[in-house]
């Protein structure tokens, strides 16, 4: 007998209830039993729908227990494939989700390391998810693991300052809930994936200082919630696609170091709530007093706060971020120097009004004026080394009276 047609999403998992819980043969379903499950009568819908959606329920239940029971398991394994274990600290008798995991204890704490966060209100308080995970500066090395992805609740992943290789996962876009995620200073390689596009809910991105090859892909333009993003010495390369132009709610990217080609897109005047931009080589560097480094390998080391990715986890304190200071709420910057863009400077730059921090260096061509900042009087670092500027200084520059650094 032929099977009909499905349009029913309730109509579907009713349908595999009844599978799953042999109401019916698993293998061949009467068209007549089909016709009563897919076009129930009016008498009847009302306590059909009720029916399914309380099945549905049940089987949504189950298959969060199935994933749930996987987590702890992946965490073991991944950590054993880099050579470490789970701390005592919240890994109390096999129970991974005790402890430091579900106490006061910040994911920031240096001891609390590797560590993870676990949330335990799902089912009436009797299911946890491991919802952050930190694998921070332990000289981990390896790939990242194929049991990462598991942990589907994450919403925090810091994997900063290791060793890891090879590619960055395409199952990374399947974290739905990530906000804050870091894998900065390491040596993955490869070009990055499209799917990182699919993290809609993404507030920071630390990505520099690893291996990639290629372009940015068009689909990062999706991650519309993004507020940070650091890309330093990334490895990628190309032309900045138009699709960032929807990046509207970013307030710092740091993109030094990098061979990104053609012209500074007049698209970053738009992001008007950007307030740190920096692009320059790695000759021109910070105050190391200025931005305190805890890494450990040369210029990776001392760009650690560029690369890794600090997150802004409460009011304006940085919270785990590497290499940089808590610089108070509504802190942003903008860093793009040593890339091979063109000049002029865009004429859009002018609606930059939030600007604190602005670095731009080492444009290949190009003539600009410094029209541009006319609207950037919270300015406290302008540096526009090698940027083929052609024009004096504005009359009115006192009005600049937050500058300290030019």
């Amino acid at each position: 007998m032929a099977w009909e047609e499905i349009s029913s999403t309730t109509t579907l998992i009713s349908l595999l209830l009844i599978l799953v819980e042999g109401e019916r043969s698993p293998t061949m379903v009467p068209s007549s039993a089909m016709d009563r499950v897919c076009r129930p009568t009016p008498v009847t819908r009302g306590m059909r729908e009720v029916g399914n959606k309380r099945r549905a329920r049940k089987l949504e239940m189950s298959v969060e227990i199935i994933f749930a029971s996987r987590t702890p398991r992946a965490v073991n394994t991944i950590l054993e494939r880099w050579g470490k274990k789970a701390s005592g600290a919240w890994n109390l008798s096999g129970d991974l989700c005790t402890g430091a995991a579900i106490d006061n204890t910040g994911l920031d704490d240096p001891s609390f390391n590797p560590g993870i966060k676990c949330d335990c209100s799902s089912i009436n308080d009797t299911l946890c998810h491991i919802v952050q995970f930190k694998v921070y500066a332990l000289d981990v090395v390896g790939t990242i693991p194929e049991e990462l992805s598991n942990l589907t609740y994450l919403f925090t992943l810091d994997l900063r300052q290791n060793y890891l290789t090879g590619p960055l996962p395409a199952f990374i876009g399947n974290f739905s809930s990530m906000q804050y995620l870091s894998f900065g200073i390491n040596a993955l390689s490869g070009p990055i994936p499209k799917e990182l596009g699919k993290l809609q809910k993404l507030v920071s991105l630390g990505m520099g200082a690893n291996n990639f090859s290629g372009p940015l892909p068009p689909e990062l333009g999706a991650l519309t919630s993004l507020n940070a993003w650091y890309m330093d010495s990334c490895g990628a390369s190309g032309e900045l696609p138009p699709s960032l132009s929807n990046l509207k709610s970013l307030e710092t990217l740091w993109a030094s170091d990098i061979n990104f080609t053609g012209k500074i897109p007049d698209f970053i005047g738009g992001w008007t709530n950007l307030t740190t931009l920096a692009r320059a080589n790695s000759e021109e560097e910070e105050n190391p007093a200025d931005v305190p480094m805890t890494g450990r390998r040369g210029a990776s080391a001392r760009r650690c706060g560029a690369m890794g990715g600090g997150v802004q986890m409460q009011g304006g304190a940085v919270q785990w971020g590497c290499g940089v200071r808590d610089r108070g709420a509504g802190y942003t910057q903008r860093r793009i120097q040593g890339n091979s863009f063109s000049g002029p400077i865009p004429s859009s730059f002018s609606g930059l009004s939030k600007m604190t921090d602005l670095r731009i260096g080492d444009l290949i061509n190009g003539s600009s004026s410094l029209a541009f900042i006319n609207n950037m009087t919270s300015l406290t670092t302008l540096i526009l080394r090698n940027s083929k500027i052609s024009d004096t200084l504005p009359s009115d520059f006192e009005k600049y009276n937050s500058l300290l650094k030019l």
